[in-house]
């Protein structure tokens, strides 16, 4: 191996240097490193080149969509809002004894989409924070059963979406139904209109601009950084402290 001959100590001492020199040491890790890394971005490079003349096709078929399944839905803004619109009523159809399950994914982006969340859905967005994700609309859940009620609304979730609802965004759940890391730009009502009976909930990591209404929810963990007046009477509220915890 040969040495730079430079009378700077900065740099490479002359071949024959001193070994018991610190720096004369570290400059030759360094080098040897260097000369690590060249060699693997040259392997790297002539397999680009080598793959690119077989398999002429591969950057682009890496670049793709990966295949999660048939029961995950990505979306991204550059689709129709018609057709996500279609897809979302579909899912929130499905019956409360299903066998499926169903994840769907928004790519940052502005949405215009009205709709409910549905039995065994997840609903999250894919940006850095909730609002790179923007729901000009509302995701909700205020589906009543025969007697007005929403006690039958389990197993679903909601997390990491800005939300600017036309009119009080509407959580009305009861249990197994998450609502985490949301922006909602407005008020936020833990069931529905006409305040349905509805048994609990979680909500954590969440900003709502407006207030929190639980009207007839019996019980809902949630954290202190809800601002208290946010949050009427329950019948059993749970709030936890967060320690180094902020706005998502």
């Amino acid at each position: 191996m040969k040495w730079l001959r430079t009378s700077d100590p900065d740099r490479l001492y002359a071949a024959g240097a001193p070994k018991h020199c610190d720096e004369d040491k570290k400059m030759r890790v360094f080098v040897k490193r260097y000369k690590v890394g060249v060699s693997l971005k040259s392997i790297v490079f002539s397999l680009s080149i080598i793959l690119g003349t077989v398999l002429p096709g591969w950057p682009q078929a890496f670049a793709q969509t990966p295949d999660f399944g048939p029961n995950v839905y990505i979306f991204d803004p550059s689709m129709p809002n018609a057709t996500i619109q279609s897809t979302l009523t579909s899912l929130a159809n499905e019956a409360q004894f299903s066998t499926n399950r169903y994840a769907v994914l928004f790519m940052p982006g502005t949405y215009s989409v009205q709709s409910e969340v549905g039995y065994y859905e997840s609903v999250a967005g894919l940006g850095q924070s909730p609002q790179a994700v923007t729901i000009n609309g509302y995701l909700t859940s205020n589906q009543t059963d025969s007697n007005g009620n929403l006690t039958d609304n389990f197993w679903r979730s909601l997390e990491n979406v800005a939300i600017n609802a036309p009119t009080t965004l509407q959580w009305g759940v009861s249990q197994g139904a998450d609502f985490r890391r949301m922006y909602v730009n407005g008020p936020l009502q833990l069931t529905n209109t006409n305040c349905g009976e509805a048994s609990g909930g979680f909500i954590a990591d969440s900003v709502v601009t407006g207030n929190v209404n639980p009207c007839s929810q019996q019980q809902w963990p949630s954290p202190a950084n809800l601002r208290r007046r946010q949050l009427r009477a329950l019948l059993n509220r749970f709030r936890r402290s967060l320690h180094g915890g902020g706005k998502p």
